[in-house]
């Protein structure tokens, strides 16, 4: 991690699992469970991946149950649905499973960080934002447009 991006992270307590290669489905079983609440999530690499500038293990920074709609969907599953974390979508699935492909024996970590009165998604594009300015580039497997998260950050 760089400056930036570390001295926003650092700012939250982050909870952390393990899932290997290919078995992100090993963590709808993980002990604690992952709880269907509201928050951020982070997946981790084995190692650190060259970046435009510097180097990084974040492959990902994902957020549940941010903007006006919230929905009732948290990061883990319950409350009726999978969970945010296990709905990775087309692009997002193919990056994170190249890079699993990368470490085919690695062991990844999700983390997460949950909250009950501040929006996620302003966190979410807050780390994008550091990430960004740290790196010349997003995580790996984020490609939406920071600007359409953060506007001010297009200015």
């Amino acid at each position: 991690m760089s400056d930036r991006f570390r001295q926003l992270y650092q700012r939250f307590n982050w909870t952390s699992w393990q899932y290997p290669a290919g078995n992100l489905r090993s963590l709808k079983r993980a002990e604690p469970p992952i709880p269907p609440r509201y928050g951020i999530y982070l997946f981790r690499a084995p190692s650190t991946l060259a970046r435009v500038r510097g180097s990084s293990d974040v492959i990902y920074i994902g957020q549940s149950g941010g903007g006006p709609r919230r929905g009732s969907q948290g990061i883990g599953p319950g409350n009726g649905g999978p969970g945010r974390l296990f709905n990775t979508r087309g692009h997002d699935k193919r990056v994170r499973e190249m890079i699993e492909a990368i470490f085919p024996d690695g062991i990844f970590l999700v983390q997460c960080v949950f909250f009950d009165d501040v929006d996620p998604r302003t966190i979410e594009a807050q780390l994008l934002v550091a990430y960004l300015e740290d790196h010349c580039e997003l995580p790996p497997a984020n490609h939406s447009n920071v600007t359409n998260a953060n506007p001010s950050f297009a200015s």
